[in-house]
């Protein structure tokens, strides 16, 4: 009767301890929580490639911009003369063997102001009157000269411009029809030597 007994209790308890044994099952991860840390992870990995993109983008364009603003102040300063600008008649600094101007159409003279600028030029010669006229799209005919060429030219030595060197430039402009429409030379960059009527004045820079 004992062992019936014994042997009873021995099977209810080996199947208590199997029942626990199977509860105690292992808690899986959530399918939609590593879902979504992926998601989030890819998300965040795509982002971070557009604004590396966005960042070159921008970068690039401004360095075009830049390139381009340098390339525009490039071809304006070549499109740009040192003597472009306004000038006013200051002095006579010299004569040539003949002249064609009066005494007082020296004093007429003196005190006018002439331009020249790509788009147009005023006019000097032997004529008063040339002042009167303006040239559009002149020609600038720039040409370095000797002073054994001015003393040929001009009859009178290279010293008469005031100008203490063995050549000097002369800028000729030419009108639409190729017609002579003004002469100076260039002494600095803000005196030019005018020439006109067998006299030689010398202008002084206003403004470019």
């Amino acid at each position: 009767m004992n062992k019936k007994l014994l042997l009873i209790a021995l099977i209810c308890t080996g199947i208590f301890i199997t029942g626990c044994s199977n509860n105690q099952t292992i808690k899986p991860v959530s399918t939609n929580k590593i879902s979504q840390e992926t998601t989030n992870t890819a998300g965040t990995a795509k982002d971070n490639t557009t604004n590396m993109v966005n960042s070159t983008s921008n970068n690039s364009t401004s360095q075009t911009a830049a390139i381009s603003t340098s390339e525009n102040n490039s071809t304006t300063a070549q499109n740009e003369e040192s003597f472009f600008g306004q000038w006013v008649i200051e002095k006579v600094v010299g004569y040539s063997k003949a002249g064609t101007y009066s005494s007082d159409d020296i004093k007429k003279i003196l005190g006018k102001n002439l331009s020249f600028s790509k788009e147009q030029s005023s006019c000097f010669g032997d004529d008063i009157s040339y002042l009167n006229n303006t040239v559009k799209n002149p020609t600038y005919k720039k040409s370095v000269i000797t002073s054994d060429e001015f003393t040929t030219g001009f009859r009178v030595p290279i010293s008469t411009l005031t100008i203490n060197s063995s050549t000097v430039t002369q800028i000729e402009i030419n009108d639409e029809k190729n017609s002579p429409a003004c002469t100076f030379f260039i002494k600095d960059d803000n005196t030019l030597i005018l020439y006109g009527g067998g006299t030689f004045f010398e202008l002084n820079r206003v403004s470019k």
